[in-house]
This record gives C-alpha cells, sequence and structure tokens, in this order.
C-alpha cells in the first residue's frame, strides 16, 4: 500500500510539472510550425534554375557592358523589361544560404526552449522574455523568405521566354558595337 501511495504522489508530481508549462509547450510548438512552413516554402525554390537564372543575367550584363557602346533606346526598355525584376532574383541568391542558417537557427533555439520548459529550467518570466524575442525574429525572417520567393516562380519563367530576344539584343549589340569601330 506504501508503495502505490508513494507511486501516486511521484506519478501526480511529475504529471503536474509537465502541465505546468503546457500552454508554454504549445506555444513554441506553433512557432515552430511557421517556422517549419517558412523551411518548406524556402526548400520548395528550385534552386538550380534561380542560381542559373542569376548566373546567367550576370554574364549577359558583363557582356553588355564589355562593348562599351550604348545600347539603341529601343534595346534599353526591352532588357529593362526583360531585367525588371533581377532584384528579386538576386535578393534570393544573394541570401539563399543565409536564410537556410537562419531557419535551422531558430529551429535550434525553439527545441533547447522547449526543453528546458519540459525540464522545469526555466521561469514563466524569463520564457515570456525567450518567446517573445523568438516570436520577433521567426515572423521577421518568415516575412523576409515569402518576400524573397513570392513570385519567383513567374520571374523565371519570364526570363526563360525571352531569352532569346536577349540573346539577339546582346548580338545586335555586338554587331553594332563591331561596326563602329
Amino acid at each position: 500500500m506504501k508503495k502505490i501511495i508513494i507511486l501516486l504522489v511521484i506519478g501526480s508530481t511529475i504529471f503536474a510539472c509537465k502541465n505546468a508549462y503546457e500552454k508554454e509547450i504549445g506555444e513554441v510548438d506553433g512557432l515552430m510550425n511557421i517556422l517549419t512552413e517558412t523551411e518548406n516554402a524556402l526548400l520548395s525554390v528550385d534552386t538550380s534554375r534561380a542560381f542559373t537564372a542569376s548566373r546567367q543575367i550576370k554574364i549577359d550584363l558583363d557582356e553588355l557592358n564589355a562593348t562599351k557602346d550604348t545600347l539603341s533606346k529601343e534595346q534599353a526598355f526591352r532588357l529593362d523589361e526583360y531585367y525588371s525584376s533581377k532584384k528579386k532574383l538576386f535578393r534570393l541568391t544573394g541570401n539563399y544560404q543565409g536564410y537556410v542558417e537562419k531557419v535551422n537557427y531558430s529551429k535550434n533555439q525553439l527545441v533547447n526552449l522547449k526543453q528546458d520548459l519540459a525540464n522545469g529550467k526555466i521561469t514563466k518570466e524569463d520564457y515570456a522574455k525567450y518567446y517573445e524575442s523568438e516570436q520577433m525574429i521567426i515572423l521577421d525572417l518568415n516575412s523576409q523568405i515569402n518576400q524573397a520567393i513570392g513570385g519567383l516562380e513567374e520571374v523565371l519563367e519570364k526570363l526563360r521566354i525571352n531569352r532569346q530576344e536577349v540573346i539577339n539584343i546582346i548580338e545586335e549589340h555586338k554587331s553594332h558595337a563591331a561596326e563602329t569601330k
């Protein structure tokens, strides 16, 4: 009988400790879900296409700049339309690895916070500070990534569709530069 009472006391103590931070653990799980969705969105990007397109734009611009000849107004407008989305593409390709690292770091922070809560190693006051900080970081990262990848497929498709026209403009520009030498 004594053993049963001791087991009940120990069991209820453990159960009570687990419930003490149940709400907070649920909040951390909510942030983890947001972070997982953000990560999945980032990883869904066809990085091969994005990085290839980014490199091709740089090569094209280098070729155009190497001729030291002025583009015609028509060529400039056509290229401007073609390259108008390069900023979005360059922002993504330039920051992609950083986004991945930030997502991984935040995931680690949330796992540690959840463990500390489960083990009773953190006070509710400290939790509130950590949670607010992590929440701001994750929501900001989510916004940055969504802004970087939003509309990216359309940008890549536009670049693919108009690629031949850009090649033609580069060739016309080279021909014109050679004729004027």
